[in-house]
């Protein structure tokens, strides 16, 4: 998020798939928005915020990785991830 300087780390196999899940969920176009990033996304935008893919890895490390981002950059106690992984 530029505004706040937020960050969520996400995992996925299709990318460009997750990010526009997340982006209907936050617009009302697929559910509603239940997680505190597409909160974060409805009440700011998606023109607030920026997205970057940190790193490419077999499926089967996407877990461990994804845990390991989030502790890396504290998401889950300065940004929006909920929990670790």
């Amino acid at each position: 998020n530029i505004q706040t300087q937020m960050v969520y780390i996400g995992q996925s196999t299709d990318v460009d798939a997750r990010w526009k899940s997340h982006v209907k969920a936050a617009c009302g176009l697929d559910g509603v928005a239940d997680s505190v990033f597409q909160r974060a996304l409805k009440k700011y935008g998606v023109d607030s915020f920026t997205f970057e893919l940190l790193e490419k890895v077999n499926k089967e490390k996407l877990r461990e990785r994804e845990k390991y981002w989030i502790e890396f950059y504290q998401s889950n106690k300065y940004g929006y991830n909920q929990k670790i992984g």
